[in-house]
């Protein structure tokens, strides 16, 4: 645990002892000060940059520590993620990654809004269950859909999850692989004519 100056010219920290900057020599100014503070209790790490005095420093030095030792330091962090709704994980974290990683992000913006987003875009990413899967496979059975089309939609919904859970917004087994999937049959019936 430690508290260092950070140089506001090379971005280089060092102990609060010096009046200026061991590697580029810039001298400290006397307000506005930045401080880099560096926290680590039970293999759990946070660093943070203040800026101000190093009385204030210290106050939130004591205070990380503080929520680290009470274990509701990181839970916070992990509140805001598990309230967040599928529809807001999809448009502002899913979305503009996949725009640059799958050539086909389009076709699942489309299964999205088209099927997904109305019947459980609304809800918190961990209150997701396979009966809201099967809601989604039941009304596209119900419009007509063919079951190809069902099985890329649970396809689409169960990657949004997986990325979910890889990024730390989702807990738990993926609901989409309770469900399961409807048979294709693809083949093409062909009738002849007495000619």
């Amino acid at each position: 645990m430690a508290i260092y100056y950070r140089c506001k010219n090379c971005r280089s920290d060092f102990s609060v002892k010096l009046k200026a900057c061991p590697f580029c020599g810039t001298p400290l100014p006397k307000e506005n000060r930045m401080f880099r503070i560096d926290v680590s209790y039970n293999k759990k790490r946070v660093r943070k940059t203040i800026t101000g005095s190093l009385a204030i420093a210290k106050e939130v030095e004591a205070k990380i520590r503080a929520e680290l030792i009470g274990g509701e330091y990181y839970d916070r962090r992990q509140k805001a993620k598990q309230e967040t709704t599928l529809n807001e994980f999809f448009n502002t974290k899913y979305l503009p990654v996949i725009q640059k990683e799958k050539k086909s992000w389009d076709r699942d913006a489309q299964h999205f809004r088209d099927y997904i987003s109305p019947i459980i875009g609304k809800k918190k990413l961990n209150e997701i269950s396979p009966f809201d899967v099967e809601k989604i496979k039941k009304h596209l059975a119900d419009k007509g859909k063919a079951p190809r089309t069902i099985e890329y939609v649970l396809a689409t919904l169960r990657h949004i999850i997986n990325k979910a859970r890889d990024w730390g917004y989702f807990e738990g087994e993926n609901p989409t692989s309770k469900v399961k999937k409807p048979k294709a049959d693809n083949r093409r019936i062909r009738f002849l004519t007495p000619e």
